[in-house]
């Protein structure tokens, strides 16, 4: 009986400890990344680079395609008529060629989307800059993605305010091709480089 007091003697002065204790509130705001991405006019424009880059890249592909496919249809026609190293040179010149292309058209892929991450990381940049600025304003200490939370009020979606900062500061991003190519370029010499020493 005497221990089952001191435990209720301890317990009170624990409840009494957190009484006096002021309450710890955190205000909460959340962004739907989605709606975000869709009303962008940044991410549009974004998203409409991309999409013509890559159509350039497909119709480059095809005639690509269509080019070596004549060019090994005729070093088929030659089979009989050129001596075998003859013939066997040219089928791996043609060969070396076809693998060439194909390389640099998963260079191209590569270069697009490093472009691309490098334009939406800008747009990131920019967007927390945006979240910051708007928590603080508004004394929020945690601002959340929406997709993640179960519940919340819609008093605390913050998603509007975002965006129209966001298309004020950032109304447009450019999907730089040409400085992607050439941090590529760069990366692989570093690369050589490296396997050297």
């Amino acid at each position: 009986m005497l221990k089952f007091r001191k435990y209720v003697a301890i317990a009170a002065v624990g409840v009494v400890t957190l009484a006096s204790t002021p309450a710890f509130a955190t205000e909460f705001g959340m962004v739907d990344m989605q709606e975000l991405s869709k009303k962008s006019t940044a991410i549009a424009s974004l998203n409409k680079q991309v999409e013509e880059a890559n159509a350039k890249k497909t119709t480059d592909a095809q005639e690509k395609d269509k080019a070596l496919a004549k060019e090994g249809e005729e070093i088929k026609k030659q089979r009989n008529v050129l001596a075998q190293d003859a013939f066997a040179k040219k089928a791996q010149e043609f060969d070396d060629k076809v693998k060439k292309i194909r390389g640099e058209f998963e260079e191209r892929t590569r270069v697009l989307q490093a472009a691309y991450a490098t334009a939406l990381n800008q747009a990131q940049k920019v967007t927390l800059e945006i979240v910051k600025g708007l928590a603080d304003q508004k004394k929020i200490d945690a601002v959340l993605p929406k997709g993640g939370l179960l519940y919340a009020k819609d008093s605390m979606d913050i998603t509007d305010e975002v965006v129209k900062e966001l298309n004020k500061k950032l109304p447009d991003v450019k999907l730089d091709l040409a400085k992607a190519k050439e941090d590529s370029k760069e990366s692989k010499e570093e690369s050589k480089d490296d396997k050297k020493n």
